[in-house]
């Protein structure tokens, strides 16, 4: 199908569609040419527009194939990371705690294995989970430098960086590496970065006529409750802690239509939006990391809303009044080792 024009209002919209790009892509590009999604539905039924294969279909078998393991898998790096708070305090790693997280490493990692040949199956990208952090850095406070040593080896194959800590060990061993180990030390193959955002839509979109400023103030304002419910009971009903959703959101957006259209892209995950057993979700984390590098001058990104699904604002109060910021935004000891405790979050970001 070639140009299509169709006036709506006084305006024509000339749209061509690229069948080498999915509907998401497509529709994002219609939206950012003035039109809408009824008439974007109507015009694909109209002139049986079939586009690359819709992601959201394989990733719903996906999810159905993957979320039974990945919650035994996150319910047992919880007790892990919780677990390992308390060894922290106890500075105690030869104790019945150590070799109980010893254990549920070694289960976690068990569940990461299937969950990695499920995410290769679909084409998706593995995770790179700090159990086998966890299990290395347990053995080397226990001495134990060589079972180190196999765990750093176990996590580079899979292409989890782990190379610093595998030289390290090999150091405190007190040998040289073997042929196999300077291999992975030089070799690893870590994954590449995933460049389909920089790919995607790049049709004017009209929010961006809106001044830099007012969608600042919009952001910091929360959506009507009517606006919100409607989000809440249709896609976080079942979710213990709702993510924050601004005015921004509800007047200058059409989330609503792409969420329901494409799910994947949209709606936060159950665990971003649960807590970690010191208190802070993924989100707080995020912010820490971002304030000590960047500062409350530069314009807050809009992913703490859409990613973490918190109120930059609201959360920074919640940081200082329990410790991990001051009141001139300098993170304090307390965040930094919450930082350290949860690192894994700012490099999955």
């Amino acid at each position: 199908m070639g140009l299509f024009s169709k006036l709506f209002g006084g305006t024509t919209i000339n749209f061509v569609p690229d069948f080498s790009k999915t509907e998401y892509d497509n529709w994002l590009n219609y939206l950012g040419s003035g039109g809408t999604t009824e008439s974007w539905k109507t015009l694909k039924k109209k002139n049986n527009w079939r586009f690359k294969a819709d992601p959201v279909e394989k990733h719903m078998q996906y999810e159905k194939e993957m979320r039974p393991i990945f919650d035994l898998f996150s319910w047992t790096t919880g007790k892990i990371e919780k677990d390992w708070v308390q060894l922290y305090d106890s500075n105690d790693y030869h104790s019945k705690l150590a070799y109980t997280i010893e254990d549920n490493c070694y289960t976690a990692i068990g569940y990461y294995e299937e969950l990695r040949k499920i995410d290769l199956k679909y084409h998706e990208q593995p995770m790179k989970p700090k159990v086998f952090q966890r299990l290395a850095l347990l053995y080397e406070r226990q001495g134990e430098y060589e079972k180190a040593i196999d765990i750093c080896k176990q996590a580079c194959l899979y292409g989890i960086d782990e190379r610093n800590r595998l030289k390290r060990m090999i150091k405190k061993a007190g040998r040289t590496p073997t042929k196999e180990e300077l291999e992975l030390i030089n070799s690893i193959n870590v994954a590449p970065k995933n460049t389909d955002s920089k790919q995607r839509n790049t049709t004017p979109n009209p929010r961006k006529q809106i001044p830099a400023d007012e969608i600042d103030r919009m952001q910091r304002i929360e959506a009507s409750d009517s606006y919100k419910n409607k989000i809440y009971n249709r896609f976080y009903n079942d979710y213990k802690e709702k993510p924050y959703i601004s005015q921004d959101r509800e007047l200058n957006t059409q989330w609503l239509d792409q969420a329901e259209m494409f799910p994947r892209q949209s709606i936060i995950p159950r665990e971003t939006m649960t807590r970690f057993s010191d208190g802070l979700l993924p989100g707080h984390v995020y912010m820490l990391y971002w304030i000590n590098k960047f500062s409350t001058k530069k314009r807050i990104p809009v992913y703490f809303e859409y990613k973490y699904g918190i109120d930059f604002v609201k959360e920074r109060d919640y940081l200082i009044s329990n410790g991990y910021l001051t009141e001139t935004d300098k993170v304090t000891e307390k965040g930094l080792q919450s930082m350290q405790l949860h690192h894994d979050v700012i490099e999955s970001h």
